[in-house]
């Protein structure tokens, strides 16, 4: 087929001039002619299924058009073939999208559709089937049959519905389940099951689900795994109050690693970091109106009312993995939006989509693109400290700790960055050891152009704890020392003074932004800060430099 209609698509026409030349020059009229009477010929019915159309699908223009053209196609095939029927398997997040952005959905598909919803009834006759096939049962009632090989508590419908309550009335999980909860039987040469498989098998389930998370995101979500177990042994319920101070908690742990550290910065908030564990399906939020919590899994960047009085849940398929405290969830008590206007109801893998690296990418990139907007000078100056804040929290979280800002003692409206070494990568050892920094400074101008008058300032800034190395952020647009302007300066006050200025700029800060998208170049910054102080001994404190 690829052969077929790759050379009908080299033609420099426009898109809907090809799509429509397609069943002519495919002679698709034709083949249907032929086909319809090798059907009639053969007398024999032909079923057509298809499946799996959620591998690889995304909920854009592109995704959305595919399955909806695979859609159309089979309806068509049900009209002009005989004895023909093509079956369409969707997951409802995809269907409730197509009936959302298809102008012909009510009148080529809405009567087209059969929906499955499992109710108990339905679910235990499934059970019951498999369980016959399985084993040498005889009884004709489907509770008979579970009955049969069940004991203790589970024999009858209330043994039943406990093993439903631990799936969400989801047909594969219960079948999960159940076979984990049979094996765990067998291992204890039983041929029955109680309540004592069934929990263990629940546990097993949770583990594994608990375990895929954190495989699925910990490359994109540097933390994940230190956030979502502050949630073991507590309550499976949270109050936004509760849940903002329990995540800021784990945000200023003094054992952050850098990875961890960095990516808490760039969440930036108690705020984020609900909204991220939201977004990769952790945590779902009540809808007041309806009483249902819902959950995501794409990444989606919708609002969260995150108030004091908003109410969370951790997503039931890790309560046991966490030891969470568990009430009761009825059928239907949770929902899953995947985008923001789309409903599912009964798709509950935790799944990686294209959105999800985007998180960090979309914060990182509206810090970025905040500078722009910032006026050189007074009118900016306040501004520019905040953007210059974040920068150098996000930048050096792995090595700097307390980061904030402090009044200027020489300009009151003015604000620098101060915060405490961590002594915990090599350039900020370095920058302990041989300057005495335990308090390193960072003095910001909203202007390119520094002179005498920036350097003896911050010069005599330079003693006790802010040790003998400071940091100027300015907004010129290379970090170089330029020979007749800030290079004299910096040798002066380094030679007479022993005490080293360094010049940052807020291209040198939006460059190593930009490389913090990706967690695996964390530490780039740190990197070439230590490379920058070689510039600094190698070339410019060398009295016979020409820099």
């Amino acid at each position: 087929m690829r052969k077929r209609v790759e050379p009908l698509l080299s033609d420099a026409k426009a898109p809907e001039k090809l799509v429509g030349d397609l069943a002519e020059h495919l002679k698709l009229n034709t083949l249907a002619e032929e086909l319809t009477v090798c059907l009639n010929t053969l007398q024999e019915s032909v079923y057509i299924l298809i499946d799996r159309l959620d591998e690889g699908y995304e909920a854009n223009e592109l995704g959305i058009g595919l399955i909806d053209g695979f859609l159309h196609a089979s309806i068509e095939i049900n009209k002009v073939l005989p004895r023909t029927k093509a079956f369409m398997f969707l997951r409802d997040n995809i269907f409730r999208t197509i009936a959302k952005h298809d102008a012909d959905y009510s009148r080529q598909i809405e009567g087209q559709v059969i929906r499955l919803h499992w109710d108990e009834y339905h679910l235990l006759n499934l059970v019951a089937n498999r369980l016959r096939a399985a084993f040498p049962v005889k009884e004709q009632a489907s509770i008979e049959v579970w009955n049969k090989v069940t004991c203790r508590e589970l024999p009858g419908w209330a043994g039943f519905r406990h093993c439903l309550k631990l799936t969400l009335y989801r047909p594969r999980d219960l079948l999960v389940l159940l076979n984990n909860a049979f094996y765990h039987a067998f291992q204890q040469a039983r041929d029955v099951i109680f309540e004592d498989d069934v929990d263990v098998a629940a546990k097993e389930i949770s583990e594994n689900r608990y375990s895929d998370l954190l495989k699925e995101y910990q490359a994109v979500f540097p933390g994940l795994d230190r956030m979502t177990r502050a949630f073991a042994e507590g309550s499976a319920t949270w109050l936004g109050s509760n849940l903002q101070e329990m995540i800021a908690n784990v945000f200023s742990a003094p054992d952050l690693g850098p990875e961890e550290a960095q990516h808490f910065a760039i969440l930036g908030s108690p705020e984020n970091g609900i909204h991220a564990l939201y977004s990769v399906g952790f945590l779902g939020t009540k809808d007041e109106p309806s009483g249902r919590y819902r959950f995501c899994h794409d990444g989606s960047q919708i609002k969260l009312e995150t108030s004091g009085t908003s109410s969370f849940l951790i997503h039931p398929c890790y309560w046991r993995a966490l030891n969470a405290q568990q009430g009761e969830i009825k059928q239907e008590t949770v929902e899953e939006i995947s985008a923001a206007t789309i409903e599912i109801r009964d798709e509950y893998d935790i799944e990686i989509s294209s959105v999800t690296p985007e998180i960090r990418k979309h914060r990182i990139g509206q810090i970025i693109a905040g500078l722009s907007a910032i006026p050189s000078g007074t009118e900016g100056a306040s501004q520019f400290e905040q953007w210059c804040h974040q920068a150098v929290s996000i930048l050096f979280a792995a090595g700097l700790t307390n980061i904030e800002l402090k009044p200027n003692k020489d300009a009151t409206q003015r604000r620098d960055i101060v915060a405490r070494n961590r002594d915990s990568t090599d350039t900020w050892k370095r920058i302990l050891r041989d300057y005495g920094c335990r308090q390193p400074l960072f003095e910001v101008k909203n202007y390119a152009e520094v002179g005498p008058d920036e350097y003896r300032q911050m010069h005599s800034y330079l003693c006790r704890d802010y040790g003998s190395l400071g940091f100027i952020i300015t907004r010129d647009e290379d970090e170089a020392l330029r020979k007749g302007k800030e290079l004299p300066w910096v040798r002066e006050i380094y030679h007479e003074h022993k005490k080293l200025i360094v010049k940052l700029t807020d291209a040198w800060l939006t460059k190593y932004l930009s490389k913090a998208r990706s967690p695996q170049k964390h530490d780039a910054a740190d990197i070439a800060l230590g490379g920058l102080l070689d510039r600094y001994v190698r070339n410019y404190l060398s009295l016979g430099g020409n820099h």
